[in-house]
């Protein structure tokens, strides 16, 4: 019996594309844990204009967890401050 490997190596890679910054200086900071499996994130953002000018991030968590937080960090900068929340 074979098993599936639980990390595709699209996530894996996603995972490791996380910069090393994890603060910015300047920069608005909040904290989240989740309840469920203990992953923590810790995301910097610095506005400029009402759009996100950079976006830095301490994640602690699986790859799936870290591969997520990769995504948003490409995805929001340059975004407003409204298209993020939303």
């Amino acid at each position: 019996m074979s098993r599936e490997p639980p990390y595709t190596l699209e996530i894996l890679r996603l995972a490791a594309s996380l910069p090393l910054v994890s603060e910015l200086e300047g920069g608005a900071v909040g904290e989240a844990r989740s309840q469920t499996c203990g992953s923590t994130l810790r995301t910097s953002v610095r506005l400029a204009e009402g759009r996100v000018e950079a976006l830095a991030q301490k994640v602690t968590a699986c790859a799936y967890g870290q591969a997520s937080a990769a995504l948003l960090q490409g995805w929001a900068v340059g975004r407003s401050g409204v298209e993020v929340v939303a």
